[in-house]
């Protein structure tokens, strides 16, 4: 028994995908499905027909604010090339009109053209994965590690990290002016070997 796609079997996918309009520079979105919508806090007829840029328009507030670009970007280099386009987590803010304003979003993106037998592409399938919470729990932990570091690495105090069995992990560089020994001796080896036995 064949196939046979129908419209109603896509809009039912469970992920977040966009069928675009291989034209630039419009892009123009043909249909999403409802998982999409969801999270886009739009309805269908809001965004199909729309071209991709002005129903997704770039944050302001985003200093860096090249969400649109770097997602041109790919969607013209899959006109160029025929070939599937997967982007590195990207900053894009959406939208969201009940609180009429954008929020901090971060999306890994793959673009994939649709060709016909001879090769010419029919859509371009966007699917999305929201890696916004992720990506700011990796930023919350970097500035954190960075804080660490830098009071650790410029502080005047002497500081250990040990493991459970009392093993020396990290020793901070103020161990020479200290103690005028180096924190790699220290590594691997237990507290007690630096303490006197009376």
């Amino acid at each position: 028994m064949e196939f046979e796609f129908n419209v109603a079997t896509f809009r039912a996918f469970p992920g977040l995908y966009l069928i675009i309009e291989p034209l630039a520079p419009a892009f123009r979105i043909l249909d999403m499905t409802d998982t999409y919508l969801c999270r886009a806090m739009r309805s269908r007829e809001k965004l199909c027909g729309k071209a991709f840029f002005d129903a997704f328009p770039d944050n302001p507030d985003d200093a860096a604010g090249r969400g649109s670009d770097n997602l041109r970007e790919s969607l013209i280099r899959i006109l160029a090339t025929k070939q599937e386009d997967a982007m590195a987590p990207l900053r894009y803010d959406i939208f969201n009109p009940g609180k009429n304003e954008f929020e901090i979003s971060y999306w890994e993106v793959i673009n994939t053209p649709i060709l016909d037998e001879q090769g010419t592409i029919l859509h371009i399938i966007h699917s999305v994965k929201d890696v916004t919470s992720a990506v700011l729990l990796e930023q919350s932990q970097n500035v954190s590690e960075k804080r660490f570091e830098s009071l650790v690495q410029d502080g005047g105090d002497l500081v250990g990290i040990l493991n459970q069995e009392g093993i020396y992990t990290y020793v901070s560089p103020t161990s020479i002016p200290i103690l005028g020994i180096n924190p790699e001796e220290f590594i691997g080896k237990s507290a007690f070997d630096f303490i006197h036995e009376e």
